[in-house]
C-alpha cells in the first residue's frame, strides 16, 4: 500500500510539475535574491530552500494550488517528490516562467545531497 502511496505521489507530482503553466506572458525572471540559512549542523533544510519555493514556485502563478497540489508547500510533499524537484531546477525546466540564482540551485541540490532533512 506504501508502494501505491509513493508512485501515486511522485506521479502526481509529475503531472504538476509538467503541466504547469500560465496565460500571463508578462512574468519576468525573480531578480530577488533568496537568503539561504542552513540548519545549526550546516546541513540545507527544508526550512532552509522552502523561501525559494515560496518565491518562485508557490508564491508565483503556477503552484498555487490552483492548477494541482500545493507540490513543493509543505515539507511531506517537497520530500515526496525531491528527486524531481531537484531535476527540474537543474535541469532549468523550473520554474518555467522565471530563474533561480546559481546559489539558490546549489542549495536546492544541497537539500537532496543533506538528506532532504525537513530542520
Amino acid at each position: 500500500m506504501k508502494k501505491i502511496i509513493g508512485m501515486l505521489v511522485f506521479l502526481l507530482g509529475t503531472i504538476v510539475f509538467t503541466a504547469c503553466s500560465t496565460t500571463d506572458s508578462t512574468v519576468t525572471p525573480s531578480t530577488a535574491v533568496t537568503t539561504i540559512t542552513p540548519n545549526s549542523d550546516g546541513k540545507i533544510t527544508f526550512a532552509s530552500v522552502n523561501p525559494i519555493f515560496i518565491a518562485s514556485c508557490s508564491g508565483s502563478s503556477c503552484h498555487t494550488g490552483k492548477q494541482g497540489p500545493l507540490l513543493v508547500s509543505n515539507y511531506t510533499v517537497a520530500k515526496a517528490n525531491g528527486a524531481l524537484i531537484v531535476s527540474e531546477v537543474v535541469s532549468k525546466k523550473m520554474p518555467e516562467n522565471g530563474s533561480l540564482t546559481s546559489a539558490e540551485i546549489a542549495a536546492i541540490k544541497q537539500w537532496q545531497t543533506d538528506g532532504f532533512l525537513e530542520k
